[in-house]
């Protein structure tokens, strides 16, 4: 394919998108809980919103995690199972 053809490819991609992108607000349906607000205005937490979660997050076994150090690349690892036993 010639470069002039991707680059034709690429400008009908990048409008094709922005064209989505410009289309009116979107339908929220009948949503009592959303509150509308100023812009620089902020609504009252409720107390859900400074309650902890009462279930805490664990690995389990075959989780698989991704480990990223940053500054330390010897540290890091792309991917890690956690084994049968949860370990």
């Amino acid at each position: 394919m010639s470069s002039k053809m991707q680059a034709l490819g690429g400008l009908a991609m990048i409008t094709a998108l922005l064209s989505a992108c410009s289309g009116g607000g979107v339908d929220m349906g009948n949503v009592q809980s959303l509150q509308m607000v100023k812009a620089d205005a902020f609504p009252q937490p409720t107390i859900a919103d400074m309650s902890a979660s009462s279930r805490p997050f664990r690995l389990g076994p075959f989780d698989v995690l991704n480990i990223d150090v940053y500054g330390a690349p010897e540290l890091s690892q792309k991917e890690v199972q956690v084994d049968a036993s949860g370990r």
